[in-house]
């Protein structure tokens, strides 16, 4: 089913299986050393807690001397069939994976094996390909075991869904991130190879009730029905009808129109993660914002759509001047464009319109696949002697902007450009524009403001 409106952003953890053969991971915002060091009142007797968070845990590779400046695989080129199908008939073989840390070669895991014997075999069979036997420190049998073990002696509220074969750990899920639930884990699985995730204790959605009001904003009601996107309704005759229709049966509460407008904002919760909670009313200089969180501990929760409608009071004296946007702002399809003023006492709003919509995004995607044209908005005040980080590679070249390129951009010098990726012995990213195109090479990282601050 098509998603027409938000659904509601939850903090879900999703583990790429171990055989999957490109070694990438996605990591969220947290300090990249976070580990827990807890005091000895809480630690095991004889020492500290001292256990690493998945997220920042390392893909295991091979010796650096053991990787090459050729060749350079810039898509899915490498024949990490062929190498796979070779390698399954090797004593110890555990797992094969795209290692794009160096220059997209195979990294073949194996464990209790000769790691060297392995390596020359790989190299007698694939002599011009980038292949590393690599030496992992447990087969996926090891880890099953491991993960049987932990998740048996863990508390109920934690869970080992998951192993990671290529840093060799289980993976504990905590809920939150906080020294006594890690306490608790290292209690309960000993010296077991885990590692932990879980929300960041700064920014995790806690359990509590729905607050009654806020600064600026009261809360009203919230029903499980939908009657549209957005609604504001700025007098009696308009609020009766819509608290009806959203399934009130008693009279709804009482609201000065003079001094207030109601919303009515339908979000979107997941079935299996119903809980949700309108956090917050934020009001900016032409836009009103809706915070609603999932509250949950679970791990992941389903994808489908349940319509929520929360029914909430703003004060017109907080309201912007119009045009505003009001709604929850990441998801146009969730918000609306107030046209008229709504801070004159008594008045009503006409016809919402449209969200506007986001910003054109600048720089060319981080991935892109090999081989097809993209379209993308290059900043050409950056210069273009490096594009920045494209399918994991930095892309230079020594030509100027071109004149057409110039004569093309737009007022703010954003240009919009075809693109194109191409592999082989000495690949190259093309960018076109005004029918004159520019070719780039795989390079060092060149220092770029632009680019710098790219997710």
């Amino acid at each position: 089913m098509e998603m027409k409106r938000i659904l509601l952003s939850v903090i879900v953890l999703v583990v790429a299986a171990c055989s999957t053969p490109d070694a990438q991971t996605t990591t969220t915002s947290l300090s990249p050393t976070m580990t827990t060091s807890l005091a000895p009142a809480t630690a095991p007797p004889g020492g500290t807690v001292d256990i690493p968070l998945c997220r920042d845990l390392e893909w295991i590779t091979g010796p650096e001397e053991m990787y090459g400046d050729s060749p350079i695989y810039v898509g899915n080129e490498m024949p990490i069939e062929e190498v796979m199908a070779q390698a399954q008939t090797m004593d110890g073989f555990v797992e094969a994976w795209i290692d794009r840390e160096h220059n997209g070669w195979i990294n073949v895991g194996f464990a209790h094996t000769d790691i060297e014997a392995a390596q020359e075999e790989l190299t007698a069979l694939f002599p011009d390909e980038g292949v590393v036997a690599v030496e992992l420190p447990r087969t996926h049998s090891d880890l099953e075991a491991i993960q049987r073990r932990v998740a048996a002696a863990l508390p109920p509220e934690y869970h080992a869904f998951n192993y990671h074969v290529l840093h060799g750990r289980v993976e504990v899920w905590v809920g939150i991130l906080e020294d006594d639930r890690i306490a608790r884990v290292a209690a309960a699985v000993g010296d077991e190879p885990v590692c932990v995730e879980g929300q960041d204790p700064e920014t995790a959605i806690r359990p509590g009730p729905q607050r009654p009001e806020g600064e600026g904003w009261r809360y009203l009601a919230e029903f499980d029905t939908s009657t549209g996107r957005l609604h504001v309704v700025g007098h009696p005759d308009a609020y009766a009808p819509l608290w009806q229709g959203l399934g009130g049966t008693e009279a709804p509460p009482e609201v000065d129109f003079e001094t207030h407008v109601v919303v009515g904002l339908e979000i979107g919760y997941s079935g299996s993660c119903r809980r949700t909670r309108l956090d917050g009313v934020s009001f900016g200089i032409d836009a009103v914002a809706f915070e609603v969180n999932t509250v949950t501990g679970q791990l992941v929760c389903n994808s489908d759509y349940n319509p929520r409608t929360y029914l909430v009071t703003l004060e017109r004296d907080r309201l912007p001047e119009p045009p505003f946007t009001i709604g929850q702002l990441d998801w146009p399809s969730a918000a609306g464009t107030i046209t008229d003023d709504l801070r004159i006492p008594g008045s009503t709003p006409g016809p919402i319109g449209e969200a506007p919509p986001p910003e054109p995004e600048v720089g060319i995607p981080g991935i892109i696949e090999v081989g097809f044209p993209w379209t993308a908005l290059i900043d050409l005040s950056c210069g273009i002697e490096s594009i920045g980080e494209v399918n994991r590679f930095h892309w230079r070249t020594e030509a100027d902007v071109p004149d057409e390129w110039l004569a093309a951009a737009n007022e703010d010098g954003l240009l919009q450009v075809s693109v194109l990726l191409t592999e082989g012995p000495q690949p190259t990213l093309t960018l076109e524009a005004g029918g004159r195109a520019v070719e780039f090479l795989p390079g060092d990282p060149l220092p770029n403001p632009c680019f710098d601050d790219r997710p």
